[in-house]
């Protein structure tokens, strides 16, 4: 690990420089297999999940070439369960009886959240070795590892935020040192200006996702007397993302108080009752996706020569080229509220009802933590999703590629005696850069559950043009 920049190395590290030298497959015994199984618990998920891996040593006759392959599989099933309140900011309030208070720090919404992931992990590695000559080493080195992490993530919300922007009120609070504490929220009238006649929301999302890591790289090494030179031809691309993100939310307009005067707990109480899943009505669906990729390639030729001196010990020069590129690009969907596809299903949480999970919140909160509440059968609602034409768009504002090109060349004396050593070297490096990405208006919206999003309606999804930037530069380090 290097601490501190050397002109020898990439230009680019804020903390420091890790090289990685794994082992090469001349230097282990012929013909070797090993393997390993594990099991692992999760308290939590309360599954018992396996890790398996295997590894074969090949070395042939000659004993100047060698294979190493290794593989592995990883299953992993999660839990996490918890409460939570987001989106504190300084609010104006009012309350039923009229009296406003300016810029009280108060929560946008929280609730009882439950998040649960299956991750499987696949992988191989790959070492081969060639040395025809005790002057010529060649090798190859090959990784590709994918992770396919399928989580669902279901939240009984609170929404003060909703409240205050659809007409409803505080009926009851409790300030302390200008944060509230305590809040009691009115219902919100039908026919507020936002058509949503909604105050808070239970949510489910489930998402397909998975991410995928390549790296190859051919090593040419030649050494001759106090000469040696060594070449590299090397790739790597990690790309992935959430190929379906599907949310629903069920809403319903109930007055309901939130208490936060405890230590490491929130209590939310609801008019209506938080497990009675008949009334909850869907108001908003979608289905979002993203994808994003980073690929490098580059070249590169070192050489050194050692020196037979008191003090310069190692004269080192090289030059290395890299094409580096990263795309990023999200899909959201259209029209997906109250007022659009969500009104016309018009389902019901009880539609999709499925058993709450056991343990849930187990030591954490108290007896009057939200800890059940109508939980969705987010499998039934992925059938459902099959047969529903979403509109989905490409969210501009997110979306960019970027293209990077530099050629370095270097030079670097490694000089020391018995009680020190250090360097000395300058590298020279020219970058090319290309940006592309739209420009132009945006417009922000805001989706039921009160986060915002970036295109608001069919009528903004074509604004902003497809726009390209580039510049050359030159940078010097010593």
């Amino acid at each position: 690990m290097y601490k501190s920049p050397e002109v020898g190395l990439d230009e680019g590290s804020i903390g420091g420089t890790v090289i990685v030298k794994t082992r090469k497959p001349l230097d282990l015994p012929a013909h070797k297999i090993a393997g390993s199984a594990l099991a692992q618990y999760s308290e939590v998920s309360s599954e018992t999940d396996p890790q398996l891996s295997v590894m074969y040593k090949y070395k042939n006759e000659q004993e100047n070439f060698d294979a190493l392959l290794s593989l592995i599989r990883q299953e992993r099933n999660l839990r996490r369960d918890g409460i939570e309140a987001w989106s504190w900011i300084d609010r104006n309030i009012t309350t039923t009886a009229g009296d406003t208070y300016s810029n009280v720090y108060s929560p946008g919404g929280g609730g009882s959240a439950m998040f649960t992931q299956e991750r499987v992990r696949t992988g191989y590695t790959l070492a081969l070795q060639y040395r025809p000559t005790d002057e010529l080493d060649i090798s190859f080195n090959a990784l590709d590892f994918t992770l396919d992490a399928d989580n669902t993530h279901q939240n009984f919300l609170w929404q003060p935020s909703n409240v205050y922007a659809r007409g409803g009120h505080l009926s009851d609070y409790h300030v302390i040192n200008n944060v509230l504490a305590y809040g009691a929220y009115t219902q919100v009238p039908a026919d507020n200006p936002s058509s949503q006649p909604f105050n808070t929301a239970m949510e489910a999302i489930w998402r397909d996702t998975a991410i995928a890591t390549t790296s190859n790289t051919l090593t040419a090494t030649w050494q001759r007397g106090l000469w040696q030179a060594q070449y590299q031809l090397g790739m790597s691309r990690g790309s992935g993302g959430t190929r379906e993100d599907h949310t629903t939310q069920f809403s319903t307009n109930t007055a309901f108080c939130v208490d936060t005067r405890q230590r490491q707990n929130i209590t939310a109480e609801y008019e209506v009752a938080a497990t009675d899943a008949q009334q909850w009505l869907l108001s908003d669906i979608r289905n979002d996706a993203l994808d994003a990729e980073d690929e490098q390639w580059y070249t590169q030729i070192d050489i050194t020569r050692a020196v037979d001196h008191s003090v310069i010990n190692k004269i080192e020069l090289g030059i290395k080229a890299r094409d580096h590129q990263r795309s990023f690009t999200r899909r959201r969907s259209i029209g997906g509220d109250y007022t659009g596809l969500a009104g016309d299903l018009g389902w019901r949480l009880s539609q999709f009802s499925a058993p709450f999970p056991e343990h849930y919140l187990r030591h954490i909160g108290s007896s009057d933590t939200l800890k059940r509440y109508a939980y969705a059968d987010t499998q039934a609602l992925a059938r459902q999703y099959r047969s529903i034409d979403f509109h989905q768009y490409e969210e501009r504002p997110s979306r960019f590629e970027i293209n990077e090109r530099s050629l370095a060349g270097y030079t670097q004396l490694q000089v020391g005696a018995d009680t020190w050593q250090g360097n000395l070297g300058v590298r020279l490096v020219a970058t090319e850069q290309q940006a592309e990405a739209y420009a132009g208006p945006v417009h922000s919206g805001r989706t039921q559950s009160g986060r915002t999003h970036s295109v608001a309606n069919a009528s903004t999804v074509q604004l902003g043009q497809w726009q390209q930037s580039r510049r050359r530069y030159w940078d010097f380090f010593t």
